[in-house]
């Protein structure tokens, strides 16, 4: 029976090529394995489909057939959580299909999970309820929505107690708003039976403004019974920004900072990021250095508030915080498992040739990686020397070979008895993208670069002390530009195709080790997230340093 699975596998395979989709859905409806065989069938299914590239259907085919026979057996259940993910990222007009098509077998597995894997199962099992509901809430489906974030909210006591408060706020904003909508409902319904509640039309007109940011339809509910301040400000911020002068924009700071007193916590974030744009523009016309300096200060205070409203600070179990003697300490963030494209399409703006083909890569197991590069002050902390060029201690360490990347490792490996490396290159860039398929982790253009990271454009050409610019969406600083990072592996021209499709590494020798991310010294087209570089391993540089990566639960 496996013989004759790997065959009728190749045959498929080679019919996506030769003949395209229509055969290969004859041949795979034809598939009839008995029930033990279907897990095995799942998997191979999966395999094939992996390494298929020129047929988007037979692609989908291949993996809907998978997730099919997967979960039919409790052996197979990996196999579709597979597929299915694969599915969202090659479906997406489909995607709320697949999002509860893999809920369902997250479910399944986490009721057929013995003791030992009940809380990995589990884990998953919550993190996908919250997946589609927060497409529900997005779509406004939010009595749905809300139910699976309770739902979830039960679980994660057990299975992931780090995103309960997450979870929390995410089920608050649900119910605030649901309750809005009603809100909004009920008060249309009493406007259209008594046109002259003034009282009801000027609660419409807050709720418009406020918790739905929309003043142009506020305006035109605005009626010479409503209050002074909404018939002068409501038609102001219709205008665009481009458009108001210093006294305007100043005016209207200071009109949205108040509304934030009575809002909802989305509404708030509304209204403050109003007013922290009018500010903005104050200050940005104001030639007084005086009145500027009061527009600085509104400024500054709109973004503590927001801040406030931010996302909470990383759960424990998520954050690895590591001794590194002498008063110093290294933060490492956990980065979770799952599957990424890895490489540049071929339409991407300044792509290398060794950038692809693009791939999808699974990072099996979760790990832990520095949120900034190492340090001078950590580096010397661990080898009590610095060899960087430009000094300071929160600066990134540079001039480092990989030959010194590794020592380093492994004396920080000894002293925290927990396992130190660099990481593989598809671990690097999996980290770097957290989730994203742009030039940037930001986005497409060169601008998306600048508020993440130091290139050649805004750098100085000199580097800067690390944690400056902004994280990436899983808390990683730097991961553009600043310095070059080593990773593990050897460098090999044709690492993408011939490499693993699950945890690869690079060839088992060479010549050069790999670097990725760019440094403050390079054009952003150098500090792509797909951007590959390689030197030889005892090249130490002005611009090349390291950050380090753990297993998740190493000791």
């Amino acid at each position: 029976m496996m013989r004759r699975a790997s065959v009728v596998l190749a045959v498929v395979s080679s019919l996506a090529v030769a003949t395209g989709a229509d055969e290969v859905d004859e041949l795979i409806n034809a598939l009839k394995p008995s029930p033990l065989d279907h897990a095995v069938w799942a998997e191979r299914l999966v395999k094939a489909a992996d390494g298929l590239k020129d047929s988007p259907k037979t692609l989908g085919r291949l993996y809907e057939k998978a997730y099919e026979l997967g979960t039919k057996q409790a052996k197979g259940y990996p196999a579709a959580m597979q597929a299915a993910e694969a599915l969202l990222e090659t479906q997406p007009d489909q995607k709320a299909v697949w999002q509860q098509k893999l809920l369902v077998v997250c479910k399944l597995d986490w009721q057929a999970a013995d003791r030992k894997r009940k809380k990995e199962a589990g884990k998953a099992y919550v993190n996908q309820m919250v997946a589609v509901a927060d497409d529900l809430a997005a779509s406004d489906d939010l009595a749905e929505a809300i139910e699976l974030y309770t739902n979830a909210s039960r679980m994660a006591r057990y299975y992931a107690p780090e995103r309960r408060e997450a979870l929390s706020a995410k089920l608050q904003d649900a119910r605030d708003r649901q309750k809005l909508h009603r809100d909004i409902a009920r008060c249309q319904r009493v406007l259209a039976a008594s046109p002259d509640n003034a009282a009801v039309r000027e609660r419409l007109i807050r709720l418009l403004v406020v918790e739905l940011d929309a003043p142009a339809k506020a305006k035109k509910l605005l009626t010479p019974g409503v209050a002074e301040p909404w018939r002068t400000y409501v038609p102001l911020a219709v205008k665009e920004i481009s458009e108001l002068g210093k006294p305007v924009c100043l005016e209207l700071g200071d009109w949205y900072m108040s509304l934030a007193a009575e809002a909802t916590r989305g509404g708030k974030a509304k209204v403050l990021t109003r007013a922290k744009a009018y500010y903005q523009r104050f200050v940005a016309l104001e030639t007084s250095a005086v009145k500027g300096a009061i527009g600085k200060a509104k400024m500054a205070l709109v973004e503590k508030e927001l801040r406030k409203l931010g996302p909470a600070a990383p759960p424990r179990g998520r954050e690895l915080v590591l001794d590194l003697g002498k008063g110093v300490t290294m933060k490492l963030v956990r980065i979770p498992a799952g599957r990424f494209l890895m490489g540049s399409p071929e339409a991407e703006a300044d792509r290398e040739r060794h950038e692809g083909p693009r791939h999808w890569v699974r990072i099996s197991r979760p790990f832990h990686m520095g949120v900034t590069e190492v340090t001078q002050g950590q580096y010397e902390a661990v080898m009590g020397t610095n060899p960087s060029k430009s000094q300071g201690a929160n600066r990134p360490v540079e001039s480092v070979s990989w030959q010194d990347a590794v020592r380093f490792c492994r004396k920080l490996s000894a002293k925290t008895r927990r396992r130190i490396v660099l990481p593989t290159e598809a671990q690097w860039e999996y980290a770097c993208r957290a989730g994203s398929k742009t030039r940037f982790s930001s986005g497409d253009s060169d601008a998306d670069l600048a508020p993440h990271g130091w290139s050649r454009q805004n750098s100085g050409l000199h580097t800067h002390e690390v944690g400056k610019k902004k994280p990436n969406a899983w808390g990683l600083h730097d991961m553009h530009g600043s310095i070059w990072e080593w990773c593990a592996d050897w460098y090999g021209e044709d690492y993408y195709r011939r490499s693993s499709r699950t945890d690869p590494q690079g060839p088992g020798n060479g010549s050069a080790r790999v670097l990725r991310g760019g440094s403050a010294f390079d054009h952003p087209k150098s500090c792509r997230s797909a951007l590959r570089h390689r030197i030889a391993p005892d090249g130490r540089h002005f611009n090349v340093g390291l950050r380090v990566a753990s297993s998740a639960g190493a000791n």
